[in-house]
């Protein structure tokens, strides 16, 4: 077994162990571009609904529109999430500002997959 601090092959280190702080570094960094990712998918998905004609029946844009909102709320989970991170790492490591932020990186996960998966089965079905 590799003692702390001891040096591997190629220079690597062997931390300790993960701190908190690394671990919202992460999910700062993580959250940060799965929320610029959740702001292309809505781009795209504002594009191809702006394409359609306006005298288009709303049953055929229903999809596009759901999948917009759903990724607005990803949109907003993760910068909200990013504000209690950022909040969580001045406040040097207060819990209330830990578990939101988490919790929301999570939701804005599952919203970004949703949003971004109903948007590309209604284009693809166009």
């Amino acid at each position: 077994m590799l003692e702390a601090n001891q040096r591997q092959p190629y220079g690597a280190i062997v931390p300790e162990t993960v701190t908190d702080k690394d671990a919202v570094t992460a999910i700062l960094g993580a959250g940060a571009t799965l929320t610029g990712l959740a702001l292309v998918f809505l781009g795209f998905a504002a594009s191809a609904l702006a394409s359609y004609e306006s005298d288009t029946p709303s049953s055929v844009l229903a999809p596009h529109r759901t999948g917009i909102w759903v990724l607005v709320g990803a949109l907003v989970c993760g910068v909200a999430s990013i504000v209690f991170l950022v909040s969580w790492l001045l406040s040097g490591g207060e819990d209330s500002w830990f578990f939101p932020g988490v919790a929301l990186f999570f939701i804005q996960i599952i919203a970004t997959l949703l949003g971004g998966g109903l948007v590309a089965t209604s284009v693809l079905r166009r």
